[in-house]
C-alpha cells in the first residue's frame, strides 16, 4: 500500500524537527564551551588590565605627557576574511568546476562566501575575496584558468577536472 500525504507531510516535518534539534545541541554545546571558560578570559582580562597600567607607568615616567590613547590596539593572529587561509583558490576552483560556463570573479567570490554561511556579506568582503580570487587565477593562467579578456574578466576551466587533483601548478 502506498505512502499517505499525511504520512509524507509528517515525515519531512520531523525531518526539519531532527535536523533542527542537531543544530540547537551543537549551539548548546558552543555556548557551553564558552561558558566554561569564562573565570579564565576574566583572569586574563585582569591580568592585562594590570600589564597595561604597569607599562604606562614606565612609559609615563620617561615622557609625562605621553597618552595611552595614541596608541591603536592590535589583534594578533586573527583571520579578518570568512574564507578560511589557503582555502580561497580550491574553492574558487570547485566554483568553476561545478559552473555551467565562465563567471566573473565576482560571481565566484559571492558564491564562495555563500557556501560558507556569509548569505549578505558586505561589501569590503566580497572584494576581499575578489582580490584574492583574481589572484589566484593570474597565477593559474593559460595553466589551469583562462581569462576572455573582457571587462570584468570572466573565467573559465581549460582544463578537464580530473586533471587538477594537485592544482597548484
Amino acid at each position: 500500500m502506498g505512502i499517505t500525504n499525511i504520512t509524507a507531510t509528517l515525515e519531512r516535518q520531523i525531518a526539519r524537527y531532527l535536523g533542527e534539534r542537531i543544530d540547537k545541541q551543537r549551539q548548546i554545546e558552543r555556548i557551553e564551551k564558552v561558558v566554561d571558560s569564562l573565570p579564565e578570559l576574566r583572569e586574563r582580562v585582569q591580568r592585562l588590565t594590570g600589564l597595561i597600567a604597569a607599562a604606562e607607568l614606565v612609559i609615563r615616567e620617561q615622557q609625562p605627557d605621553w597618552s595611552i590613547e595614541k596608541v591603536r590596539p592590535l589583534r594578533r593572529h586573527q583571520h579578518a576574511g570568512a574564507i578560511p587561509n589557503g582555502k580561497g583558490a580550491p574553492m574558487a576552483l570547485d566554483v568553476l568546476r561545478t559552473s555551467d560556463g565562465p563567471r566573473t570573479t565576482r560571481e565566484i567570490a559571492l558564491e564562495m562566501l555563500a557556501s560558507v554561511g556569509e548569505i549578505a556579506p558586505d561589501k569590503d568582503e566580497v572584494e576581499r575575496v575578489q582580490r584574492n580570487v583574481e589572484a589566484a587565477f593570474h597565477v593559474r593562467e593559460d595553466k589551469i584558468v583562462e581569462g576572455d579578456g573582457g571587462w570584468p574578466q570572466r573565467w573559465r576551466l581549460i582544463r578537464p577536472s580530473d586533471e587538477l587533483n594537485g592544482f597548484s601548478e
